[in-house]
Parts: C-alpha cells; structure tokens; sequence
C-alpha cells in the first residue's frame, strides 16, 4: 500500500477496499489540482509584479523626460498627453483634449506635418520625423520635431503616438548661424566689387 491504496477483493472488504482506493485517487487528484492553482497563482503574481515595474519604469521616463509623448485619434482628437504639456503648450494635460491642429500655427512648414500625418493614418505605416511649429495657450512659439507611428487593429489606424522634441534653440542658431554666413558672403561681394572698381590698386 505504498501508494497510499488498498488491496482488492471480492468480498465485502474489497469493497470497502475499492471505496477507499476511490477516494484517495480523488484525493490524489484533489491535491493536484490545488498545486497547479497554486503554482499558477504564484505565476500569475509574478506577471503581475514585473507588469507593475515595466508600468512603472515606463512611466518615470515619460514623466521625466524633456519631451512630451501624446497619442490622438485617426480624427487627430488628442486622447492622451504627458504633463511636459505644461512646458510646450502652456496648459494642463486635461486642457489639451481636442485636436491637435488648434495647436499648429500657419506656418508652411505645418501643411508637410499635416500631409504626412495623413499618411501614418492612411497607410498604417510609420513617416519619417518632421519639424512643426506650434502656439501654446498662452502664445508662446516652440518649434519642434515630431516623432511618430500609427497603432493599427484589424487593418485599420486607429491611433497615432509619438513624442515632441524642443528645437527652438538649435533651429534659433541655425538661423543666426545662416544670417552671418550670408553677411559674410555679402561683404566678400562687396569687398570684390570694390577691388574691380579701383582698378586692383591699393
């Protein structure tokens, strides 16, 4: 009875006997029935866990990151906004709901924003990164580059999420950088054009 079972008879014993092999085989089934709940209990707690980290390491880079990450619907009705909005559109994440174009100013850059953002929502797949400019709540200017790629479901894109990234600075250099470029091609011209006229003397 090593297995925890009886032996068999014909007699009234055996089968009491039989009885008894019954339950323990169902007490066997019993207590292994109650170890994969608990193995899978403990499995699933550990998925838990290492969700709420990933959950949680996810949400200190976007929290603390100098960027700003946003998803908005295939109608460009933004639905989420990190709080660096405060930065870059000058307003709480909640008063950022609505589409994002009320955000973009007039400049021509903004139609190639718009046009390829059509496209992500179109075509389902990722545009290469662009620059936008845009006007926060309180009309400050920002130019910045956005990143972005479409969540497609059944075929269709049913979102966009990217991030922003603050190029005021870098475009505001490049800018100065270009100005003194053209000054000094100018004033080259003109030093030329004043050697000609002098004959190339002194």
């Amino acid at each position: 009875i090593s297995d925890g079972r009886l032996p068999v008879g014909d007699d009234e014993l055996g089968q009491l006997a039989e009885s008894f092999n019954r339950m323990v085989l169902a007490l066997n089934k019993t207590t292994v029935s109650r170890d994969l709940l608990i193995q899978e209990a403990k499995e699933r707690k550990h998925t838990q866990e290492r969700l709420r980290d990933s959950e949680e390491k996810l949400r200190n880079i976007v929290e603390n990151s100098t960027n700003l990450f946003y998803v908005h619907t295939a109608d460009h009705t933004i639905t989420y906004v990190s709080p660096q909005c405060r930065e870059f559109l000058q307003c709480e994440p909640e008063e950022a709901m609505t589409r994002w174009t009320q955000f973009a100013t007039n400049h021509p850059l903004n139609e190639v924003a718009v046009q390829l953002t059509e496209k992500a929502i179109r075509t389902g797949e990722r545009q290469p990164p662009y620059e936008l400019e845009i006007r926060g709540k309180q009309g400050r200017i920002k130019m910045v580059e956005v990143r972005e790629a479409p969540i497609i479901k059944n075929g269709q894109t049913i979102a966009i999420v990217g991030s922003l990234t603050d190029i005021s600075d870098r475009k505001k250099a490049e800018e100065e950088k270009n100005a003194l470029q053209s000054q000094l091609v100018h004033a080259q011209k003109m030093k030329s054009i004043g050697t000609l006229s002098g004959g190339g003397g002194p």
